[in-house]
């Protein structure tokens, strides 16, 4: 009997389901205000140096999403991340600065990074946008009024003329000791979340960095997207479960189809290994005696019959330690040095689950009516056994009759006589 072996296939369904457990990243928008550095030529790359890994984030003042002007020197550019805590420093051409360490709580799901340089000193501060990346999933479900576009990107107080943390002039809240610009802020001139009356716009997108508002049509997804779903879920989760899904279903239908189609497939019967005369491997199993010739004839016997199968079958050669197979073309051909039906049946099994050529079974050496018997409701059908012996004894299968000829071996069995010939190949039968 055989059974279904599932180890493989589940061991893949684990690993794409430990895949997809991993840690979700988070979007971060990174904005650099430059205007006060002592520095200002080269690329500008913003490090951030977590427990396991250092994110290198390069920052552009090209007035390309999620910049908005160009030339400002506010450079800006987006990542995603995966820890909550962060060492920053800044590369501006050769001059590297070192800040400090910004973290987010684990929920925030968007953030943001803002960091500005006076001279040689870099201030770093963390914070969370009201509003979704743009182009993420979770941007699709924000509501903006109709015929009211987003509102400006990061109005700071000294560009509008008002005093800083003045309600309903764009400014930003005051901020702490350093820091360039405050807070992102919500519509001008909204009321508190909630309270009657309150306009419901849409608040201003993550990453402003310039007065004045984004130009229409420079707002527009990060320059990288990571896999991201609604309601903050890896769709990779997502991924390696319908993966599983589908690969068990699969697995599944086709043990099924095979095991209850309904329909009996039963191959044509082989012809006789040497001739009509001979036994074919179809009919179930065979002893071949070599007779009183002795242990050098049987083991040669052997070796014809292996090289003679090996031409369409992958044989298995179960043996005791005093008989090594010669080395033939074609098979493969595999030893077991065991002569229980058990052992016998338990390797055939693992070289047939292999894949390839069919496989039949030569066993050399002693056997016992009882062995013979349990051996053949132990393999499958096709696969013999085909029993290489001094003496057959009082078995309930067909034997054979073997004895050397003078380029061959002369075969009889109750239905007649065959000559074959010896080649590089094994035995073939001669007119």
């Amino acid at each position: 009997m055989r059974f279904f072996n599932m180890a493989g296939p589940l061991t893949l369904v684990g690993l794409l389901w430990t895949g997809a457990a991993q840690a979700e990243p988070r979007g971060i928008v990174v904005r650099v205000d430059l205007k006060a550095a002592d520095a200002t030529t080269g690329d500008v790359v913003v490090h951030l140096k977590a427990s396991t890994a250092t994110k290198d984030v390069k920052v552009f003042d090209d007035g390309a999403s999620p910049d908005v002007t160009g030339a400002d020197r506010v450079y800006s550019g987006t990542t995603w991340v995966e820890a909550d805590s962060f060492d920053v420093s800044i590369s501006i051409g050769s001059t590297k600065l070192t800040g400090g360490v910004v973290s987010w709580d684990g929920s925030d799901s968007a953030r943001d990074l803002s960091i500005s340089v006076a001279g040689k000193t870099l201030t770093a501060e963390a914070a969370v946008p009201t509003r979704p990346i743009p182009g993420s999933p979770a941007e699709s479900g924000a509501m903006t009024a109709v015929g009211q576009g987003p509102p400006p990107l990061g109005v700071t107080a000294a560009a509008s003329g008002a005093p800083s943390g003045v309600p309903g002039d764009g400014g930003p809240p005051p901020g702490p000791s350093g820091d360039p610009g405050g807070a992102p802020l919500a519509d001008p001139g909204a009321t508190e979340p909630g309270a009657a009356g309150a306009p419901q716009l849409s608040p201003p997108p993550s990453g402003a960095t310039s007065p004045g508002g984004a130009p229409p049509g420079k707002l527009g997804p990060p320059k990288e997207s990571p896999p991201a779903s609604k309601g903050g879920t890896s769709p990779l989760l997502y991924i390696g479960f319908g993966v599983g899904v589908l690969l068990l279903t699969w697995l599944l239908a086709s043990n099924l189809r095979a095991r209850g189609s309904g329909t009996e497939i039963v191959p044509l019967a082989e012809p006789g290994l040497f001739g009509p005369t001979t036994p074919s491997l179809s009919g179930g199993a065979a002893v071949w005696e070599a007779g009183e010739a002795g242990e050098a004839d049987a083991n040669a016997l052997a070796d014809a019959l292996i090289a003679t199968l090996a031409r369409h079958h992958r044989v298995v050669v179960a043996t005791g330690s005093g008989y090594t197979p010669a080395a033939v073309f074609g098979g493969p051909v595999y030893r077991v040095e065991d002569l229980k039906p058990a052992a016998i049946a338990k390797f055939a099994d693992a070289v047939e689950e292999d894949g390839g050529l069919p496989i039949v079974v030569l066993v050399r050496g002693p056997i016992d009516p009882a062995g013979v018997a349990a051996l053949v409701k132990a393999l499958p059908e096709g696969a013999g056994p085909i029993v290489v012996t001094d003496s057959a004894g009082d078995v309930k299968v067909p034997v054979v009759q073997c004895r050397r000829s003078s380029d061959g071996w002369v075969f009889v069995t109750p239905a007649g006589e065959v000559h074959t010939r010896a080649g590089a190949d094994g035995l073939t039968a001669l007119a």
